[in-house]
């Protein structure tokens, strides 16, 4: 097309612009998986259960007169694990840039990709958490309780155990951001046939001609 740059001129930029904000949010677990979990280990310290009068261990038993199995309590502060959980997940607001593109048909794309990206840095973690792996404490604030079993605290018996109480916490949120992965990889693929559905008025983008590279007539490219 006249005016169009070929792909050998085309910047970094550009080549991502290229990109349908849906596959951002594909690419960026490669990134925010590992460094979560570095952030939770080194900065997450475990509270102080004594200090807080909280239980640091009981029984628990589905048989009467049976001594039970021992639970070791595990307390972290609740908005520590939140913003370390979330600060990895910042780059799944990267669709924000397509908001810019001339094309409503971008946008529309673009908002829904955002919203995903926010509920999968600021909501869904941590919900999973708090829900999956844990009781939240309101008193005397606002704490994670993450209960170890007996057969749980095998896992690593020579090491430190509230390490193995943060590796739930990790397991249960990326649990949960596999399950959002899923369904941005499911609107990635179905967002053209619902926006030919849902919204026929808006301006479809041009498909990609003979001959052309791949990242071009994507979905950044109008007709």
């Amino acid at each position: 097309m006249p005016g169009e740059e070929g792909p050998e001129r085309a910047g970094p930029l550009a080549r991502l612009i290229n990109r349908s904000p849906f596959q951002i949010l594909l690419l960026t677990p490669i990134v925010s998986l590992p460094l979560s979990a570095i952030l939770l280990f080194v900065l997450a310290g475990e509270l102080d259960a004594g200090a807080l009068g909280l239980a640091e261990r009981e029984y628990r038993s589905l048989i009467r007169g049976d001594p039970g199995t021992s639970v070791h309590f595990f307390y972290f502060d609740f908005w520590v694990v939140w913003l370390l959980l979330m600060l990895p997940g910042l780059l799944n607001l990267g669709p924000i840039l397509w908001f810019f593109h001339r094309l409503a048909y971008v946008r529309v794309g673009a908002a829904v990709a955002l919203l995903l990206g926010a509920l999968r840095s600021f909501l869904v973690p941590m919900l999973a958490v708090a829900i999956g792996s844990a009781e939240v404490v309101s008193e005397p604030k606002l704490v994670l309780q993450i209960p170890l079993e007996e057969s749980g605290l095998v896992l690593n018996p020579t090491g430190d155990l509230a390490d193995v109480a943060k590796l739930r916490i990790l397991t249960t949120a990326w649990t949960a951001g596999l399950v959002m992965w899923l369904v941005t990889f499911g609107l990635y693929h179905g967002f053209e046939p619902l926006m030919a559905r849902l919204a026929p008025n808006l301006a479809p983008l041009r498909r990609r001609r003979a001959g052309e590279p791949r990242s071009w007539g994507g979905f950044f490219e109008g007709r």
